[in-house]
């Protein structure tokens, strides 16, 4: 091939222009440098903005969460997902003190805030539900109300909420609260102005919007979703595992959600044994059906006596 000598001369001249035109290796040393500090930066920043859920098993198979991020906990109601997400939510914002709202459509409040308080307490239910009436130990009630009292915590039960609704009050949240992470149980409860009930439509536009405001605001959101009807027609331990497909008949929120956690309890279900004989009581399973931010994988995780919202990492398999 031949080559223009003048156009190499031209490219030659605007390199010299650019004062690129002898860099020795010492000073390469320092323009590599450079490249490598603010390659760092970048990195530490990003790092820095990420949030650890508190739950030793997802921090491990999805790293933390970030801002601009919308994760879904899918699972059936006896997989621990309302209870998962409450446990997330009770790490982030009491726990490491961050502004959290928590958005629940389908579940008392009173128990919600009954099990917060037990896991402050460090308590069963039971055993909280005991002490809580127990005057002898009015001194731990107190505690455990002052420590939640102190918490930037928002929390609105409010059922069948309208999607303008719901944006309005966070964005009033986050300006005034400075709230960084809001969790919806369950996504199923919002409604978007037009329709009158959860359709297909419904849902995927109301996705669009949460994705949407989670990267103009540059806050996270966690919401739990129901599997649809095909997951309850399939059978044995794998049938009770959901499946990214679970999410695809009730809206496109698979494909607007940035990371997707499936969840099951298989002893919830009579099923006390995996393949290989491994006891199977107080096991969640959870599986990573969808990362934006990298790998697929799973994990198992129990849940302990003295605390309804600990949960203790056990290997991955």
């Amino acid at each position: 091939m031949d080559y223009d000598m003048n156009v190499y001369k031209q490219n030659n001249k605007t390199f010299n222009n650019m004062g690129l035109e002898k860099i020795n290796k010492e000073e390469m040393k320092y323009v590599k440098l450079h490249i490598r500090n603010a390659i760092s930066e970048d990195i530490t920043e990003k790092t820095r903005s990420l949030i650890c859920t508190g739950i030793e098993t997802i921090d491990n198979l999805i790293d933390g969460i970030n801002e601009g991020e919308l994760i879904t906990i899918c699972g059936d109601s006896v997989s621990d997902r309302d209870k998962i997400l409450l446990s997330i939510f009770k790490n982030i914002c009491i726990d490491n003190k961050i502004p959290s709202a928590y958005f629940s459509n389908h579940r008392s409040t009173i128990n919600d805030i009954n099990l917060v308080l037990a896991s402050i307490t460090c308590c069963s239910l039971v055993e909280w539900n005991k002490t809580s009436t127990n005057k002898e130990k009015t001194q731990t009630v107190r505690n455990s109300l002052s420590i939640l009292a102190k918490s930037p915590a928002y929390y609105d039960n409010t059922p069948r909420k309208k999607l303008s609704n719901l944006c309005d009050e966070i964005r009033t949240l986050v300006q005034e609260e400075k709230v960084k992470v809001i969790f919806i149980d369950t996504f199923q409860g919002i409604i978007d102005d037009l329709s009158t009930n959860a359709n297909y439509y419904s849902i995927s536009y109301i996705a669009y919007h949460i994705k949407s405001l989670a990267l103009e605001l540059g806050i996270t959101f966690i919401v739990t979703s129901m599997p649809n009807y095909q997951f309850y027609t399939r059978e044995g331990i794998d049938g009770i595992k959901p499946q990214l497909s679970d999410l695809t008949e009730i809206g496109d929120l698979n494909s607007f959600s940035d990371v997707v956690i499936g969840l099951s309890r298989p002893d919830a279900l009579r099923i006390y044994q995996d393949e290989r004989g491994n006891d199977l009581r107080n096991i969640i399973e959870v599986e990573i059906l969808l990362n934006c931010r990298g790998r697929l994988n799973s994990g198992r995780m129990s849940t302990v006596s003295n605390n309804p919202l600990k949960y203790i990492n056990l290997n991955s398999y």
